[in-house]
Formats: C-alpha cells, sequence, structure tokens
C-alpha cells in the first residue's frame, strides 16, 4: 500500500510539540492505497473544522485558521469508513505503538466499537514511520470523541500500557509532551471515567458535531470544542448538552482503569 500525496501545501502556524506525532485524513482507493486529503499536522484542533464541514458542508462555513486549508469540494471524508495517516519522527516510537495498540483495543472493546488496525505502507524512504489506522465511525462522530481519540494515539506512542503517568513524567522530565500535560489538568480518574463511557459522547440529537445547537464560527470551533476546553474552560460550553454530560461521566468511579 502506498500514500498518495495530498496536491496542495499549507503555510500552518503550529508550536513546537515535544511528542512530534503528525497527523493527515486519508481516502481509501478501490486498489488499496490511500490518498491524501489534508497535509501532516500536529494540532489536533484542525479536526474539529474538519469534522465541521464534513458533517454539516451546507451549514458549516469552512474558513483557514492558522493556515489550515482543506478543499471539501475536492476531497471530501469518507466517513462511512474512516482512516487516517500517522507520521512518527522516530521508529521506536511505531513499535511502542504497535504494543499499546493492544490498549487502545481494549478500550474499544469496553465501549462496543469496532477495533483500530494498522496498514503498513510501502515507502520505506521516509524518515522515523508513516502508517495508516483504520478505525470505528463512532470515533468521528463528534468532535470531542475523536480528540480523546488523537490523544490516545499520542499516549500510546509515548508506551502508556507499560510506563504509568508518574514514570513518564520522569522520563520526560526536561521535555513534557503536551498529552502528559493534558492529563494532569483532567486527572486520570476523569480521563478513566470518560473512556469507560465514550458512548456519552456521542452526537446529541439537534445538535451540531461541535456539540452546539447553532454554527459557530470556524475559529471558535477549532479552539473551543475538545477535552481540554470543557476541562479547564466550562463557561464556553454553558450552551452546550455536552457540558452536563461532561460533568456527569467525570463524576463516575471508572469500573476498569485503563490509564495509571
Amino acid at each position: 500500500m502506498k500514500l498518495i500525496p495530498y496536491p496542495h501545501v499549507n503555510q500552518l502556524c503550529e508550536s513546537m510539540q515535544a511528542n512530534e506525532v503528525k497527523f493527515a485524513f486519508t481516502n481509501k482507493q478501490e486498489n488499496g492505497d490511500y490518498q491524501l486529503i489534508t497535509n501532516f499536522v500536529k494540532c489536533r484542533e484542525y479536526f474539529n473544522e474538519f469534522l465541521m464541514v464534513n458533517h454539516h458542508p451546507e451549514q458549516f462555513k469552512f474558513e483557514e485558521v492558522y493556515g489550515f486549508k482543506y478543499k471539501h469540494e475536492e476531497f471530501p471524508y469518507q466517513m462511512q469508513n474512516p482512516s487516517i495517516a500517522i507520521k512518527l519522527p522516530r521508529k521506536d516510537q511505531y513499535e511502542s505503538f504497535k504494543v499499546n495498540l493492544e490498549l487502545l483495543n481494549a478500550i474499544e472493546d469496553f465501549n462496543g466499537m469496532e477495533k483500530t488496525t494498522i496498514v503498513e505502507t510501502s515507502d520505506a524512504r521516509q524518515r522515523g514511520a508513516i502508517f495508516v489506522l483504520e478505525f470505528s465511525s463512532m470515533w468521528i462522530n463528534s468532535c470531542i470523541l475523536f480528540n480523546i481519540y488523537t490523544l490516545l494515539i499520542k499516549l500510546c506512542t509515548l508506551d502508556i500500557k507499560n510506563k504509568t503517568l508518574e514514570t513518564l513524567s520522569q522520563t520526560f522530565k526536561h521535555n513534557r509532551p503536551s498529552e502528559l500535560s493534558y492529563v494532569e489538568v483532567l486527572k486520570v480518574n476523569k480521563l478513566n471515567a470518560i473512556l469507560n463511557n465514550l458512548k456519552e459522547f456521542t452526537k446529541f440529537p439537534d445538535t451540531f458535531v461541535d456539540g452546539f445547537k447553532t454554527i459557530r464560527a470556524a475559529y471558535t470551533v477549532h479552539s473551543q470544542s475538545g477535552l481540554l476546553s470543557i476541562a479547564q474552560w466550562p463557561q464556553w460550553f454553558e450552551r452546550s448538552p455536552l457540558l452536563p454530560v461532561f460533568k456527569a461521566v467525570t463524576s463516575k468511579k471508572p469500573t476498569v482503569e485503563f490509564i495509571v
């Protein structure tokens, strides 16, 4: 299998990250290859407006935010059979991810979801590692669910299955990946409660995929739709049914502690 390059170039405005995992949405072709339909990006917030325009193309006005351009008319996403390409800077991260896929699959199995699978690429010239993930369409049912999914992908590249947050914090004491800080802010018990109740975060009736009942501007969707946003700034979600669900779920004691 090979990746077909995305024909457009974006000048992205992204911050540096300690864990340089990059993502690009893909569409599977009839011959088994995958067409890149976005550039590779580090910033996971770009996916919020990407999902909004694919779920609501007639209502949501896609606008460039921080250099991210996406041509929905040319490359509508295959949402019934979703896939995404992952680019890692080091091959050892790929080995860690393959081992940690068991944890991600366990979370999916617990929530009654189809399991994520790896599709390896044939391009051996690339530095690091590039591969494709095929995954349950439930993950793209809402912006916050996909934000959780991509957070798990990044944690899996850090070997979260075999390490605790404490040992990872010691490992990356001087160059801390943002995903560890996210979990620290959210609190690990609340994250586990969320991972035990993912179906609670599927798209609500009469709301858009970002969890709101009215269309918001692209910049607002970009910056105010993720897990960290609702945890740190709940006032942004006062008009969303997501907020009471988030509060109810995170007050529960998790049945399974997937992350320790």
